[in-house]
């Protein structure tokens, strides 16, 4: 059945750190005007991206106790590009043929996300992990892309889209608080066009945006490749989380009266990174933006087989 949803563009400004309300944003990347915002082109259609939202501290982040919670909404950000020539080079496009995109949106609860070594073991984007449920899965989700100021420029004009889950003939969705994470997953389209996807037509028509400061930790924001499967940002050598967000609002516990978040800091949110979402902000007029094809290493630890194999599999394109 096809869910009826509203769609909301927002823009992205930068807030101090503030008590929690009872709805948060949950916002593991830092894109802000402050902050570098990279378009990530080496995908192609059907494959994936996403981040897992769960506890970053003792005290941020989504943290077990947080739940039961509703999934008020989800917010995504996409830049319109294309990847042409020999070798591959990631080209903004400023008026885009279309100025929206279509993806697929999944949003899963589970109970033990998994570590490094287990989530190449992970089914295909569509199935659940183990342990996980379905909280919503949705279908040709419209996204304004951002642009470029010009052609071809580094500078892009950031947006926020943001799809509420639940209106006044819906509840938004409902996670128990058998569950401790929540994970977002984005399946890209296909009608754009890259060099290194074959045919070429099989890329997505808007790719990824996530920030350029490195991820927030380990084991939070994901790709899923063709070839390869499940692959962590830090792996990949994607230096940087996703620009997906969530607003949760914490539900009473069965022996409370009041949520659990009274008085702690927005999850997400760490101690060096206080940016988050703002529902009410203007839309900003550009933002700084790197737009390449391919991977750079996250830090000298990161695997460097391994990191090779994802830039391998992001780079040759599957027939």
């Amino acid at each position: 059945m096809r869910h009826t949803i509203a769609l909301v563009l927002l823009g992205v400004t930068l807030l101090a750190p503030r008590l929690a309300l009872a709805q948060r944003t949950l916002a593991q990347d830092t894109m802000s005007m402050a902050s570098p915002v990279a378009v990530e082109c080496g995908f192609c259609a059907a494959e994936a991206y996403g981040v897992v939202f769960q506890r970053l501290s003792a005290t941020s982040g989504l943290l077990p106790s947080d739940f039961p919670l509703s999934v008020q909404s989800i917010s995504l950000a996409l830049g319109a590009a294309e990847v042409t020539g020999t070798p591959a080079v990631c080209h903004g496009i400023a008026v885009p043929a279309s100025p929206e995109t279509l993806v697929h949106v999944e949003i899963w609860a589970g109970t033990a996300a998994p570590d490094a070594a287990s989530i190449a073991t992970m089914p295909v984007a569509g199935m659940a992990w183990p342990g996980e449920d379905l909280v919503i899965a949705l279908d040709d989700v419209p996204v304004t892309m951002s642009t470029p100021t010009t052609d071809g420029a580094a500078d892009f004009n950031l947006m926020l889209n943001t799809l509420a889950l639940g209106d006044t003939s819906m509840a938004a969705p409902v996670v128990d608080d058998t569950h401790t994470y929540l994970r977002a997953v984005v399946v890209l389209n296909d009608g754009g066009m890259s060099s290194t996807c074959t045919p070429n037509t099989n890329a997505p028509t808007g790719f990824p945006l996530r920030d350029d400061d490195g991820v927030i930790m380990n084991h939070r924001s994901f790709i899923y490749a063709t070839g390869v499967g499940w692959l962590w940002n830090e792996m990949a050598g994607v230096h940087g989380d996703w620009g997906i967000r969530l607003d949760v609002q914490p539900l009473p516990h069965a022996d409370a009266g009041v949520g659990p978040d009274a008085g702690r800091p927005d999850a997400g949110v760490t101690s060096d990174a206080a940016t988050t979402a703002d529902a009410g902000s203007t839309p900003p007029a550009a933002r700084s933006c790197g737009c390449r094809v391919g991977a750079r290493s996250a830090s000298p630890l990161a695997g460097l087989a391994l990191a090779a194999l994802a830039l391998a599999a992001l780079a040759r394109r599957r027939p």
